[in-house]
């Protein structure tokens, strides 16, 4: 019975490394928090992407840590206004290693 509960348990830790657990970002209003996802907003457009988005704010997000390969990867609500005036949520998913080099995985309605 205890290594069928130590089992479990290895497998529960092995899930939160695999998968990854987001924990909330408390301080969204955080200056760097905002300005990750203004970037997110421009690399967005400058992939080629013709929404003309402009950025309104962090809403809301997730962050996780990767410490092997020093990666912190961030799930954030940002709202944007498109050309035809119409705020809308979108989810960007941004990766940055050592600190300041960015990587957008995703970017899509909310």
């Amino acid at each position: 019975m205890y290594t069928r509960g130590l089992r479990l348990l290895a497998v529960a830790a092995l899930l939160v490394v695999v998968v990854g657990y987001y924990a909330p970002i408390i301080d969204v209003s955080d200056p760097y928090i905002q300005e990750l996802g203004s970037w997110a907003v421009s690399e967005y457009l400058r992939q080629g992407h013709s929404d003309g988005l402009l950025y309104g704010q962090v809403l809301s997000g997730g962050q996780c840590n990767d410490y092997k390969f020093k990666l912190r990867n961030y799930k954030l609500i940002l709202d944007a206004m498109d050309t035809t005036a119409t705020v809308k949520n979108y989810k960007a998913l941004v990766v940055v290693k050592w600190s300041r080099i960015r990587r957008l995985v995703s970017f899509e309605l909310a």
